[in-house]
């Protein structure tokens, strides 16, 4: 398989290796590819020193990861810089980028006016990678808008796109995102827990932004059936987890499950003081940046 094909599968972490290895000629087309998979595998700095100036894809990879690490100023250089070129292609990761952004941001209804932008010039393409991701922001945005079942549907047709190209990291992060969203609408939480625990032992090392999702739902069920000594020992187990990956708004959602957990156990002081820790972990100075819509 060429690169770009092994990229397209979701074989991240193996290019990453095999790039670490020295296994991978490097040219200008390679470096798209392990560029961005160094991004996805949360290697953002060694990512950076291998981006051409003609490289959209892996500039929008870079700049979901350093926005999910609070890097929020490098994010929006380079996402701006993706807005600037005139291709179809570069075009579609930065109107993508602008709607992560705006989706990290808690802008949901600019997040979907972007995300059906790319949709649009994904359908052009013909593009099912772009398809896969446009679809899924679309439909995460959906979501928190209160959409539910318009969310679902764009997130399955999401997962459906995924598998056409077998990507297995798409696969498992969508039918995570499924499950999640279905056991938020659903009372039957026993079977959603049931299918959270069998995806949360399909999601590999190198998924840990998936993996961390699923556990930070586990913890919530555990808090609606009253089960909090439990919930305290999933959210103890997924901290280092999430540290590791330098994601400040899961470490608040976490914090938010903690807090409870301890307010229903009768430690209110302590329940107060986890929320107020979180509280200063989310850099709202970051996200006061102007608007980055261009």
């Amino acid at each position: 398989m060429t690169l770009r094909e092994r990229f397209l599968k979701g074989q991240y972490s193996e290019l990453a290796r095999a790039f670490d290895q020295g296994r991978l000629s490097l040219n200008p087309k390679s470096q798209n590819w392990i560029a961005a998979s160094l991004a996805l595998t949360g290697r953002v700095d060694d990512a950076l020193a291998l981006t051409t100036t003609e490289s959209s894809l892996p500039r929008f990879y870079i700049a979901v990861s350093m926005t999910r690490s609070s890097r929020f100023r490098e994010a929006r250089a380079l996402l701006i810089e993706n807005a600037l070129q005139t291709q179809d292609r570069s075009r579609f990761f930065a109107y993508q980028g602008f709607g992560f952004y705006a989706f990290f941001e808690g802008r949901f209804q600019k997040a979907l006016f972007w995300a059906n932008k790319a949709w649009l010039i994904a359908l052009k393409s013909k593009s099912l990678h772009e398809r896969v991701l446009s679809a899924d922001l679309r439909g995460h945005a959906l979501l928190q808008m209160g959409e539910i079942e318009k969310g679902l549907e764009s997130l399955e047709t999401a997962l459906d796109t995924a598998n056409r190209i077998d990507n297995k990291t798409h696969l498992t992060a969508l039918r995570a995102s499924i499950a999640i969203a279905s056991a938020t609408a659903d009372s039957n939480h026993l079977e959603q827990n049931e299918v959270l625990e069998r995806l949360l032992k399909e999601s590999t090392h190198y998924d840990s932004y998936t993996g961390a999702n699923i556990l930070i739902e586990l913890a919530r069920q555990h808090n609606l059936r009253g089960r909090y000594r439990e919930a305290l020992k999933i959210i103890g187990s997924t901290r280092p987890l999430i540290r590791a990956i330098r994601h400040r708004r899961q470490e608040a959602s976490l914090a938010v499950r903690e807090a409870y957990s301890h307010f229903r156990l009768g430690d209110t002081d302590r329940a107060i003081a986890i929320i107020e820790r979180a509280q200063k972990k989310l850099e709202p100075q970051g996200l006061n940046l102007p608007p980055i819509d261009p």
